[in-house]
């Protein structure tokens, strides 16, 4: 994964950078989750890709950080964005300290971590949040629960479909209860699968 987000990381851009720049369910549904987590809430951008989001985060009133496996992805948001944190991570090992963030956007960032390895990614993502702190999490959605966990071929590498349900309920374990669903079909310019978003707040899980 790192190597492909490296080797298209101009081309990725080209083909992202703009998007936030127009209409869509998408750009509101993220400014509605900033919305909603207040103005100056310190925020992760988790698998932050060229910037471009935690630059629309931050021009919605959050203190943005971003974190990114690809170097060259890094790079380029640093480039472009210079006003915001950016660093080289792994989801699965986020190098921030328990409790210290308000919320965690991951945009269509888990699409390519393996199902059997969400749980960890989620755990990282509680630990990281502040008590009753927020994720926005969004992925390419299965069209029935079957089809969880179903790979298929992305421009970088590959990619898989995960159940709005069974995401929700691995979260559920680790602590974030999803508080709102979003599933919206694609557009004709998109791969042909369901893009869905859950909203969803932190809850302290007794150990």
């Amino acid at each position: 994964m790192r190597d492909g987000y490296d080797r298209a990381s101009q081309r990725y851009f080209a083909h992202v950078r703009t998007e936030m720049q127009h209409v869509s369910v998408d750009r509101a549904s993220l400014r509605l989750f900033a919305e909603l987590v207040g103005e100056g809430a310190e925020t992760l951008d988790a698998g932050c890709g060229p910037g471009h989001i935690a630059a629309f985060l931050a021009g919605n009133g959050l203190r943005v950080s971003g974190l990114d496996i690809s170097p060259a992805q890094i790079g380029i948001a640093e480039a472009s964005f210079p006003d915001i944190a950016f660093r080289v991570g792994e989801l699965t090992d986020l190098p921030l300290g328990d409790s210290s963030v308000d919320a965690v956007v991951a945009r269509h960032s888990v699409i390519h971590t393996e199902p059997h390895r969400l749980g960890e990614v989620f755990a990282e993502f509680a630990r990281v949040l502040e008590p009753e702190g927020r994720l926005f999490i969004s992925f390419f959605a299965a069209t029935d629960a079957a089809e969880h966990g179903r790979p298929f071929d992305h421009a970088v590498c590959t990619a898989y479909q995960l159940d709005p349900n069974v995401i929700s309920s691995l979260l559920a374990e680790v602590g974030p209860q999803e508080e709102v669903r979003l599933v919206r079909q694609p557009g004709s310019d998109e791969r042909q699968l369901p893009h869905a978003t859950l909203f969803c707040r932190h809850a302290a899980v007794a150990d």
